[in-house]
């Protein structure tokens, strides 16, 4: 059909993806019937009808399975990122990422409520997703400003810096609205978070020209 070329996934790629979320899914549960230490890769290779050899192609531990389909959010926030105007400021791009990022988590409370669970149970679990958060995200969004600015993000601070303003605020956002128990807007406080960070920065770079 017209206009589906590119659009459609291939026969392939369905059934990848149908194993992977079987993966999730059975993890996710056994995690909530038994706790994450009782829950053993074998019982979830076991619930998803799949092998261990499959399970570790996917995912390199259990721990990767719970934050599985963060990183595929933060996929989604990157690729809003690549799409933002080549003239537009770098930390209003970084502003329209995290919004999105704010508006998929929004939508996915009952994974958020499982997670903040497990690692209050759990700290390595909580210290394994601010590495995710901080480092894999962080260096992907300072990748980026440098890029935008033209800079080596090595000798010019300005990247890091930004970036970890960027997702400071972010995180300020997020935990006003864990401490309203998930209730209300999330994008608001995100927004209104990033919108006052970019306002500092705005400030600063004026002082500076």
């Amino acid at each position: 059909m017209a206009g589906t070329a590119g659009t459609t996934l291939s026969r392939r790629d369905r059934k990848v993806a149908a194993t992977r979320q079987s993966i999730v899914d059975a993890a996710l549960s056994l995690i909530a019937e038994h706790g994450f230490t009782a829950t053993t890769i074998e019982q979830i290779t076991e619930r998803a009808d799949v092998g261990q050899r499959t399970f570790f192609r996917y995912f390199p531990t259990k721990e990767s399975v719970v934050y599985a389909d963060i990183e595929q959010k933060w996929n989604r926030a990157v690729a809003v990122l690549d799409d933002r105007p080549i003239d537009e400021p770098p930390f209003l791009s970084l502003r329209a990422a995290l919004d999105e990022l704010a508006r998929l988590a929004a939508d996915d409370v009952d994974s958020i409520r499982l997670r903040m669970r497990l690692a209050d149970e759990h700290p390595a679990l909580a210290d394994y997703h601010r590495q995710l958060f901080a480092v894999r995200l962080g260096d992907r969004f300072a990748s980026f400003v440098a890029e935008r600015l033209g800079v080596d993000q090595t000798t010019d601070p300005r990247p890091g810096m930004w970036t970890a303003l960027a997702m400071a605020s972010f995180r300020i956002g997020f935990e006003q609205w864990v401490a309203n128990d998930l209730v209300g807007d999330l994008h608001r406080f995100v927004d209104d978070a990033l919108a006052a960070a970019g306002d500092a920065i705005r400030t600063t770079h004026a002082g500076t020209t």
